[in-house]
C-alpha cells in the first residue's frame, strides 16, 4: 500500500511541475496539506514528500525561466545564511563527504531557500482559490471529525501502509491532540495559525471564507498545544495592531470574542488549555506538559553538550545519527526529553555561529517587512506576525515541520509588497515624466 502512497505522490509532484500559475499554486498547496510529511519517498538519501514536491515547484520555476528579471530582495542575507550551513556541514565530522554537501543543501532546500521559491514562483497567485479554499475546509472538518469520533483514521493508514506504530494514547489519551492530515498536532496549529491571518484579509468576501476563518480557529483551539495557541495570539496581536486603527481593533477583537468564549466556556479541553496558557504566562510552571522546571532541566543538559563544541557545534544531523534520538539507542541525557527548542537543536549541532546566523536571517526578513510596511501594510503585517509567531514557536517547541509552509507563505507576501513596490516606483515615473 505504501508504493500505491508514493506513487499518487509522485503524479501529484508531475503535476505541479508541468504546470504554471494559479494551478501549479494551487497543487502545491493543496499537496502540502493533504500529504502529511511523514510520507517517506526515497530512504537514502531520504526524500520525504514535502522536499519532493518543493524539487518539483523549483524544476517548474527553473524550466520557464521564471527567475529572470525578478530581483530577490533578501539575496545577500540568503547566500550569507548558505554559505554558513555548508561551513557548518563541512565541519560535521561524523559525516561522510556526500552528506556533508548533502545535509547542508537539503537544509537549506526544506528552510529559507523556499522564501525564494516562493518569490519567484508566484506572481499574482492568490491563497483565495476555490480549490485551495476547499482542501483547507476538507482538511479542518476532517480535524474536528477525529475530535468526534477519537480516532484518526487517515493517519492509522498512513503509519500502517509505512510500517509505523500510530500512538493513539497519544493523539486520544488523557490529553487530546488534533493534528488531521497533518504530521504532528502542534505543527498542526501552528500551520493553521499561518492559514488564519492570510485568510483574514479576504473575510468579507464570502460566507465561505468566514466559515473557514472559524474552522481555522478551531482546530488551533483543539490541536492539544498551549505553544500553537499563544503562537495564534501572538500573530494575531501583530495583525490587529498593525493592520486596523483603533476602533476596527476593537470591532475585530469582539467579533473574535464573540465566536471563541462559547467554544472557551462549553468546550472543556479547550478550556483546560487556555487556562494553562494563562498560568504559564504568570508564572505558574504546575500545569501539565513541559514546565518551566523541565525547560531549565533540558537547558542545563543542552548546554553541557554545546560545550563540547561551542563555534561550530557537533554537525548537521548529529542528534540524530550520533546521540540515536528517535531510536531505541539514544546516548544522550534523558533530561534533554524531547529537545523541546529549536535553540538546542540549533547550538548543539551547528553552535554559537549557527544559532546567530539563524538570528540574523530572521531579522534581515522582519526588517524589510518592517521597512516596507507602508507600501504594503496588509502583507507586511502578515510577514511580521508569521515569522514572530514562528520564532516564538520554535524556541518553544522546536520547527516540527514547518518550514516550508510557513516560508513559503513569507516568499508569497514578499513578492507581494515587492509588486506594489514596483507599481509604486512606475507610477512616480510616470507623474514625473508628465510633469505632476
Amino acid at each position: 500500500m505504501s508504493y500505491l502512497i508514493i506513487l499518487i505522490a509522485i503524479l501529484c509532484g508531475y503535476k505541479i511541475y508541468k504546470s504554471k500559475g494559479q494551478v501549479r499554486f494551487d497543487w502545491f498547496v493543496c499537496c502540502i496539506m493533504l500529504f502529511s510529511s511523514a510520507i517517506i519517498l526515497v530512504n537514502k538519501p531520504q526524500i520525504p514528500c514535502h522536499r519532493f514536491f518543493v524539487l518539483c515547484y523549483w524544476l517548474s520555476v527553473l524550466r520557464n525561466n521564471e527567475y529572470k528579471h525578478r530581483k530577490f530582495p533578501l539575496t545577500v542575507p540568503l547566500v550569507l545564511y548558505a554559505i554558513g550551513t555548508l561551513v557548518v556541514g563541512f565541519n560535521s565530522a561524523h559525516l561522510t563527504l556526500f552528506y556533508k554537501i548533502y545535509k547542508p543543501l537539503t537544509l537549506i532546500i526544506d528552510t529559507y531557500l523556499v522564501i525564494l521559491l516562493g518569490f519567484w514562483g508566484t506572481r499574482n497567485e492568490t491563497f483565495c482559490s476555490k480549490r485551495i479554499v476547499n482542501t483547507l475546509l476538507f482538511v479542518t472538518v476532517y480535524g474536528v471529525f477525529t475530535l468526534i469520533i477519537s480516532r484518526n483514521p487517515v493517519q492509522e493508514f498512513i503509519s500502517s501502509a509505512f510500517g509505523r506504530g500510530y500512538l493513539t494514547h497519544y493523539y486520544f489519551g488523557d490529553r487530546t491532540r488534533i493534528d488531521s492530515t497533518w504530521s504532528h498536532p502542534i505543527a498542526y496549529g501552528l500551520v493553521c495559525s499561518a492559514f488564519f491571518m492570510e485568510y483574514l484579509k479576504y473575510a468579507a468576501k464570502s460566507t465561505k471564507i468566514k466559515v473557514l476563518l472559524v474552522l481555522l480557529a478551531f482546530n488551533v483551539l483543539v490541536c492539544g498545544s498551549r505553544t500553537s495557541l499563544a503562537a495564534f495570539l501572538i500573530m494575531g496581536v501583530v495583525i490587529v495592531t498593525m493592520r486596523y486603527n483603533v476602533q476596527r481593533s476593537i470591532k475585530v477583537g469582539l467579533m473574535v470574542l464573540a465566536v471563541t468564549l462559547p467554544i472557551y466556556f462549553f468546550v472543556p479541553m479547550v478550556q483546560d488549555k487556555v487556562d494553562s496558557v494563562v498560568l504559564t504566562a504568570m508564572g505558574d510552571d504546575s500545569v501539565a506538559g513541559s514546565s518551566l522546571e523541565m525547560r531549565d532541566t533540558q537547558t542545563e543538559a543542552a548546554m553541557l553538550i554545546v560545550s563540547e563544541a561551542p563555534i561550530l557545534g557537533h554537525g548537521i544531523d548529529y542528534i540524530g545519527e550520533v546521540m540515536g534520538y528517535g531510536t531505541d539507542n539514544f546516548t544522550g541525557d534523558w533530561h534533554l526529553l524531547g529537545f523541546e527548542s529549536y535553540a538546542y537543536i540549533l547550538l548543539i549541532e551547528r553552535g554559537f555561529f549557527g544559532f546567530l546566523l539563524e538570528i540574523f536571517i530572521l531579522c534581515a526578513i522582519l526588517l524589510y517587512a518592517i521597512k516596507n510596511r507602508k507600501r504594503n501594510m496588509t502583507d507586511s503585517s502578515f510577514i511580521i506576525s508569521t515569522i514572530i509567531g514562528f520564532a516564538f514557536f520554535s524556541v518553544s517547541t522546536g520547527t516540527l515541520d514547518t518550514f516550508i509552509p510557513i516560508m513559503f507563505m513569507t516568499g508569497v507576501a514578499i513578492s507581494k509588497v515587492q509588486n506594489n513596490i514596483k507599481s509604486y516606483e512606475t507610477k512616480k515615473i510616470g507623474y514625473r515624466n508628465t510633469g505632476i
